[in-house]
């Protein structure tokens, strides 16, 4: 699930801004492969965790995504900041740099809004039948 946020995000911006993918671009994929899936890990074991606790899916779901979204949200902004000038970059090299970042500039923030709306919403699906089989 998370290779297809990443797979998103990443290639919807690269449609938007009409550039090829190469290699550079497949190596920013795979950055961003690895940061959405950090998130995405750390944010189900924490809901994982707080199901554990209260055997309440709604309230776990709600109170892990009210904890990472401030985390996360830092990630997204630094690294879609950071990479900004070399995605509008137009100089010698640039087009090198400028698949790679804007893979990572436009696909970090569309991951993380299918992180945290998709994401809680496959959680609640899979663990529903365990909240059936707690209450009876």
């Amino acid at each position: 699930m998370r290779c297809f946020f990443a797979f998103v995000g990443g290639f919807i911006s690269l449609w938007v801004t009409g550039t090829v993918f190469g290699i550079s671009a497949g190596i920013g994929f795979i950055i961003l492969l690895g940061i959405v899936s950090i998130d995405s890990i750390l944010l189900i074991t924490l809901m994982k965790e707080y199901f554990l606790q209260t055997r309440n899916i709604g309230l776990s779901i709600g109170k892990a995504v009210r904890r990472r979204i401030r985390p996360v949200l830092m990630i997204a902004l630094m690294g879609s900041f950071g990479l900004l000038p070399a995605a509008l970059s137009n100089g010698m090299g640039a087009e090198v740099q400028k698949s790679f970042a804007i893979m990572i500039v436009g696909g970090i923030p569309v991951c993380m809004i299918l992180s945290f709306t998709v994401l809680p919403q496959i959680f609640y699906l899979a663990y529903r039948k365990d909240k059936l089989l707690i209450n009876r």
